[in-house]
């Protein structure tokens, strides 16, 4: 399984032991992150699962033994009960399941926990610049203050459509600045999908607001009478809502 950042993950149960899941991944930034807290991250979130060795084509694994769970030791199919599972051992099951699904984003969150930890510790600003390049050609920097930590998100947008929506989308911003709790790290990505999405709207209601407009103009109907030389009457009546006018001459 790959993801759009180049990150690929690979689910792993060897036929000769069946007893052992090994869950892989390829992280192009896993380097750097280990660097700025990934590494307490996986002590912290996954003691004792890391491989000794990642698996081929991959610079990280995690393995356990499915019998050696909580919820699964000293069980059996035969056994009273089965494998039925108790409100707690369902919730460290689920929880579980959790983490091993969120091993890309504790990862990616390793620096930011570490500088956010450092802040309320009040010695950050003793933490050196961070540089995590997370995909080609994009890279997210985070500078450590005395009050705050700043991070800046270099993106690239090859393509000219995503370049205009991504312009309008910092002007809006410029404009009317987000009061973000710095405690929360916000999902640029998501914003710029929601500001393309009201873009696209935006663009589609006026276009369809001018053809309207367009159509009624064409249907407005023009008299005009000479009912004497010396008296000409014009008459225009537009069917718009918008306009409705007459003049004599």
């Amino acid at each position: 399984m790959s993801d759009f950042d180049g990150v690929s993950f690979n689910v792993f149960v060897d036929a000769a032991d069946l007893n052992t899941m090994m869950v892989s991944t390829y992280m192009p930034s896993l380097p750097e992150l280990m660097q700025y807290g990934a590494q307490v991250v996986l002590d912290d979130v996954y003691p004792g699962l890391t491989a000794p060795a990642p698996r081929p084509e991959f610079n990280l694994t995690l393995q356990f033994k499915i019998d050696a769970l909580p919820w699964v030791a000293g069980k059996t199919a035969d056994g009273p009960g089965g494998f039925d599972l108790t409100p707690e051992e369902a919730a460290a099951q689920e929880d579980f399941v959790l983490k091993i699904s969120q091993l890309k984003r504790r990862l990616m969150g390793g620096p930011f926990d570490q500088c956010f930890a450092a802040l309320t510790a009040g010695h950050a600003a003793s933490l050196p610049p961070i540089q995590v390049h997370y995909r080609p050609n994009e890279t997210v920097f985070i500078v450590p203050q005395v009050d705050r930590i700043v991070v800046v998100f270099s993106i690239d947008f090859p393509d000219r459509t995503d370049q205009a929506v991504a312009r309008v989308f910092l002007q809006v911003r410029r404009r009317r600045p987000l009061a973000v709790d710095c405690s929360l790290v916000l999902s640029f990505f998501l914003a710029l999908l929601l500001a393309r999405s009201l873009r696209l709207l935006y663009l589609f209601s006026h276009s369809l607001l001018y053809l309207l407009q367009q159509r009624g103009t064409c249907r407005s109907l023009r008299t005009c009478s000479a009912a004497s030389p010396a008296r000409r009457q014009c008459s225009s009546r537009a069917t718009n809502r918008w306009s409705s006018r007459a003049c004599r001459g």
